[in-house]
């Protein structure tokens, strides 16, 4: 006769992981986790997508929801810009010898947020130095 189960205890479904028992202080100091067991495949795919630079092709990720999908491709995506040189940055500016067809800058990498501030603190001075002018 097979015994019928007992109840367990509040203690026995939790154990205790002290901080100072790992062998790390944070886990910035871990080394990235392997990728996903059954995804070669689908790694494979977003290498090679990625590698094509033309900007007329998009990469979508099909898969059932919740089977991890954003994850892989958002850690595939951040080890991929840590290896890769970052891409310039794009502003469009006013076209004063033609108003409608506004002019493309290409920027060093990272410095569109800088235009802007630059950008943003000159019209504040304008605004102040211009009517102190008249």
């Amino acid at each position: 006769m097979v015994e019928a189960p007992t109840g367990l205890e509040a203690d026995q479904f939790y154990r205790a992981c002290p901080a100072s028992s790992l062998p790390f202080e944070t886990t910035g100091e871990l080394d990235p986790p392997s990728p996903p067991l059954g995804q070669q495949r689908a790694l494979e795919a977003l290498s090679f997508g990625t590698e094509i630079s033309d900007d007329r092709f998009d990469l979508y990720a099909l898969g059932a929801t919740g089977s991890g999908k954003y994850g892989v491709v958002r850690d595939f995506l951040n080890r991929r810009a840590k290896r890769d040189a970052p891409p310039p940055s794009w502003a469009y500016v006013f076209n004063f010898d033609d108003p409608d067809t506004p002019r493309l800058l290409k920027l060093p990498a990272r410095s569109g947020r800088d235009l802007e501030a630059d950008l943003s603190n000159l019209i504040d001075e304008f605004r102040t130095a211009i009517p102190a002018v008249f």
